[in-house]
């Protein structure tokens, strides 16, 4: 038995190694990635301004959001300068110890985004018209097209690994 075990020995700790090898570029994969959670506001009031507050309804959506974003690690939260955009954000940051950073759309610099973020989680709360535009200027594609006026339930979800592969998805909450 002895000398089966002393044979063994270095097939078990090469296997060991191995195991511990492969287990450790997994964690350290996942350290090194990027996500991107993108959104749409929550409902607003149809009071006729262009810039409304959230409605009832757009409310009761912000604690589901707050509720998906409960468990996530959200290293920074981006809004555009809009009632219904910072009111869907700010529940979020504030649930993550987090500020809410304005961004204009029409002037964001992809690239400089993309950099300045690497290898953090970051929510981005948009409109039905800005937020696939951004999906798609991060996938480098035109995936996405406007969401429909009636739809406020998309999660759009981008992950970049360490190579720069970029994956995404969208979920609903409802």
């Amino acid at each position: 038995m002895k000398d089966y075990l002393n044979k063994m020995k270095p097939k078990l700790l090469l296997f060991l190694s191995i195991l511990l090898f492969t287990t450790n570029c997994s964690i350290q994969k996942n350290e090194n990635s990027t996500t991107y959670y993108l959104i749409r506001h929550a409902e607003k009031e149809n009071d006729g301004t262009r810039n409304p507050h959230l409605s009832k309804k757009g409310l009761e959506r912000v604690e589901k959001l707050t509720a998906f974003f409960a468990d996530k690690k959200l290293d920074i939260i981006y809004s555009t300068d809009y009632w219904r955009t910072k009111e869907t954000a700010m529940p979020i940051a504030q649930n993550n110890s987090l500020s809410v950073e304005l961004y204009n759309p029409s002037s964001l610099n992809i690239d400089l985004l993309l950099e300045k973020h690497k290898n953090k989680t970051i929510l981005v709360v948009g409109h039905s018209n800005t937020t696939p535009i951004l999906v798609n200027q991060i996938l480098k594609k035109n995936k996405y097209q406007k969401i429909n006026e009636d739809v406020y339930n998309n999660i759009y979800i981008v992950k970049i690994d360490s190579e720069g592969n970029k994956t995404d998805k969208i979920i609903q909450i409802d």
